[in-house]
């Protein structure tokens, strides 16, 4: 073969064409291609230029040379940004930061001359507005007891501190509420705990955010005054005989000026000033202490979300009657205790004083009160000696004390409350103990006076002194006057619970403190609003204003709670957002009570309707819901009586169509039902299974797109959220304000309320599907399964 037959032959066009490039670069500009699709022209280029295919040389597609002038013309805005952003300094720099970074020292000299020539200027400048500015204070000067005396009374003028403020906000969360700094819950995560104590131990909480209110005039005028803003079918009222003689402490909802059952307030406690057998305020010498003129005194405790309001229609009702209204706002603190150690707890940590050991107070100013009241020697000695004589309490029941300084009795370490628990009689079945076995004068107490309380907070013994004393007490008992063991007298009221062992102690003001320490060194656990409103559910009680859905109070904490609830919907990403469509949610964030009720729309509406607290008509109903869970012969007997009952209650329903029902619901089986949860009646044959076997429940079967409709943002109009259009499978009767998972009976339950009118219907389905539970069905917003529970109507609501 020769030489020309040897040589490689030159390469044709038809190998640069795109035919002939194999397969998998081809794949790989079509890959590429899909990625610059979106890009600039100016990335193309690059792109294609480094893509090239094999036999394309770069010199047929880059210019041999650029222009300089023309490449400059055309980036000149970009340089001038570039030098811009090196010239330019972010913030406000010193004279010394304007050096380079070679000459930078950490600590910079006071001499100016150190510096350059074209820095001393601004250096001079700088050390002279230094000099005219004032020195920060040191921690130490800060922390001195004026200094924070100042400092915390510039930050009380924006919102309200109680006296165990310090105390509460080293240790718990706090959070601005009803114009206070209110203690939520400890920072120690113990809700277990908290429970334990509510059960066994002692539970104790700071309620002196609610605020006394004082009416004084004749027993008629007050009555007259309080008349518009209370109604009988709510229960008992000021002028009840039992709450007259005030041996009890009552409750009443308050309501706007003759709008019941509409515009409700809240719960409000009340305790009038204690008569005697004759009807005179006991003992007679101290008529001219409290005041000779006024014939009775009423105590009203308003909670602080509508204390504004009902002070002003109060106001202008006293003034038609003649009776005056002053507000004890700074004079009173008041604390809650609960659980079965309650009452031995306070035996131990309150030392009544005894009328011997009483000093003389003739030369003593730290006194003057007692010496003032010299008729309530006899009634303090049988006040003590009723104390600790009896164990069990009626509920409601009060008793005036007057005991020392607990400073007194404080130990040097925390004490456990075992041995307090081991002997606590309140364990054991409670005896039968009427009112009337109680002695008349046990609720008589000297705090009742206005002077005697500032005379009381006036006297207390500061710290630096009670300090000294009890020093010398330690080390020589006997060589300690009668005068500074007494002379620290304290007058207080206790009040029992109406529901469950428990107690509430109102002090002086100036006292808390005094008596919070004592009681914690003691064995008392300390909670916050989360406890008490998780003991209210354990009790089986809505909580205040949480859980009111018809008071002014209850409806603006719904909106601001819905106001957050839709901001945290709105911070998620849109893919991890619940589907309200696909869930048939018709209200995402807000309770819809208004949408629920027959004849009315979707919207949510706060106007119309109402909470049902006539007590005779939810006992009837409560008794109609229980005969579903008897058994035997009084099954039999109460179904041929419930027809009529249910009839009855039909014809009530028309009149109360806009009416709801308050409701306590525990689960069946599986599942705990949070805020929001629907409350759904069952059909006739979801209630087979949930007599036979524990059935899950029904599944709302998941919507189509079609079904959603785009509504307003609670909190911004100009953002939309969406919704169903469509209602769930099964018929909404009411909404879960508060649930969670049982730590006593071990499974879900929760408070709500219910449509009267559905409430009925849903008893006629029980009837006639013959069941032998009063049993709903719950599902929560964020998912498809219904689930069983038993529901139970709650007669004697706190809301």
């Amino acid at each position: 073969m020769s030489d020309a037959e040897r040589t490689t032959p030159e390469p044709t066009a038809e190998r640069n064409t795109p035919e002939a490039i194999p397969v998998a670069k081809a794949s790989k500009l079509r890959r590429r291609d899909a990625r610059l699709k979106n890009q600039p022209a100016s990335v193309e280029a690059a792109e294609s230029i480094s893509q090239l295919p094999t036999g394309i040389e770069e010199a047929e597609v880059l210019p041999k040379a650029i222009g300089l002038l023309q490449f400059a013309n055309a980036r000149v805005q970009e340089l001038h940004s570039m030098m811009k952003a090196v010239k330019s300094t972010t913030g406000v720099r010193t004279a010394s930061q304007s050096l380079p970074r070679h000459m930078r020292r950490r600590a910079v000299s006071h001499n100016c001359k150190r510096l350059p020539v074209r820095l001393r200027a601004a250096a001079l400048r700088e050390i002279e507005k230094s000099k005219n500015g004032e020195k920060n204070a040191s921690r130490r000067q800060k922390r001195r007891p004026s200094n924070l005396r100042s400092t915390f009374a510039e930050r009380k003028r924006r919102v309200g501190w109680l006296e165990t403020h310090l105390w509460h906000a080293k240790r718990m969360h706090m959070k601005e509420m009803w114009g206070y700094r209110v203690a939520q819950s400890p920072c120690d995560k113990g809700r277990r705990a908290a429970f334990r104590a509510s059960a066994r131990g002692c539970m104790m909480v700071d309620s002196s955010y609610y605020t006394c209110v004082e009416l004084c005039g004749s027993q008629e005028s007050i009555c007259q005054a309080m008349a518009p803003f209370t109604h009988v079918s709510c229960g008992p009222t000021v002028k009840a005989a039992q709450y007259l003689s005030g041996r009890l402490e009552g409750s009443v909802c308050l309501f706007k000026r003759g709008a019941y059952p509409h515009g409700a307030y809240g719960p409000v406690r009340f305790l009038w000033k204690s008569l005697d057998s004759q009807g005179v305020p006991p003992p007679a010498k101290r008529s001219a202490a409290h005041g000779a003129g006024d014939s009775r005194c009423l105590w009203l405790w308003l909670h602080p979300s509508y204390f504004k309001d009902v002070v002003e229609e109060l106001t202008a009702s006293c003034s038609d009657v003649n009776v005056s209204l002053s507000s004890l706002k700074e004079e009173l603190c008041r604390f809650s205790f609960l659980g079965p150690v309650s009452t031995p707890l306070l035996k131990s940590v309150l030392d009544c004083c005894q009328s011997t050991s009483l000093p003389t107070c003739t030369d003593s100013s730290e006194c003057e009160w007692w010496s003032d009241c010299s008729g309530w020697e006899d009634v303090a000695d049988s006040n003590r000696l009723t104390w600790h004589e009896y164990t069990v309490y009626p509920p409601r029941s009060v008793v005036g004390l007057v005991v020392c300084d607990p400073r007194l009795a404080l130990p040097d370490k925390r004490k456990s409350l075992s041995r307090i628990s081991s002997d606590s009689p309140e364990s054991e079945a409670p005896s039968e103990i009427l009112v009337q076995d109680l002695p008349d004068n046990l609720c008589s107490s000297p705090l009742w006076s206005s002077s005697t309380r500032q005379q009381v907070r006036d006297t207390k013994l500061t710290e630096q002194q009670f300090n000294r004393r009890r020093a010398v007490f330690r080390q020589s008992p006997e060589e300690v006057s009668e005068d500074s063991l007494t002379s620290s007298l304290v007058p207080l009221l206790l009040c029992r619970h109406s529901q469950g062992p428990g107690w509430d102690l109102i002090l002086p003001a100036g006292w808390a403190m005094a008596f919070w320490v004592s009681l914690v060194y003691h064995g008392a656990r300390t909670g916050g609003l989360e406890e008490i409103r998780q003991y209210s559910l354990e009790v089986g009680q809505p909580f205040f204003p949480h859980d009111s859905i018809d008071s002014v109070p209850g409806i603006g904490h719904a909106h601001s709670q819905a106001i957050e609830a839709e901001q945290k919907y709105l911070r998620r990403p849109p893919q991890k957002r619940l589907s309200f469509p696909q869930l048939a949610v018709v209200c995402p964030f807000s309770l819809g009570w208004a949408g629920i009720l027959p004849g009315s729309g979707s919207d949510d509406s706060s106007s119309g309707f109402y909470l049902l607290r006539n007590g005779r008509l939810l006992r009837q109903l409560e008794r109609l819901v229980l005969s579903f869970g008897a058994k035997g012969a009084s099954r039999s007997l109460q179904a041929t009586s419930r027809v009529q009952q249910i009839s009855t209650f039909k014809e009530l329903a028309m009149s109360e169509a806009r009416s709801f029902v308050p409701v306590y619901l525990e689960t069946s089986g599986r599942g705990v039902f949070r805020h929001g949860a629907t409350i759904s009646l069952p059909t006739h044959g979801d209630l087979k299974p949930a007599v036979t076997v524990k059935s899950s429940g029904p599944v709302q079967p998941k919507l189509s797109g079609s079904s959603a409709v785009q509504v307003p943002c609670i909190s911004d109009s100009t953002k939309v959220v969406v919704r169903a259009s469509q209602e769930p499978c099964r018929t909404t009767a009411g909404f879960v304000t508060n649930g969670v998972h049982s730590l006593g009976c071990g499974k879900g339950i929760a408070t709500g309320f219910c449509s009267l009118q559905l409430l009925v219907a849903w008893l006629s389905v029980l009837h006639e599907s013959k069941a032998s539970k009063a049993v709903v069905l719950l599902r929560n917003r964020s998912s498809y399964q219904y689930r069983f529970a038993e529901l139970k109507v709650i007669v004697n609501s706190s809301v």
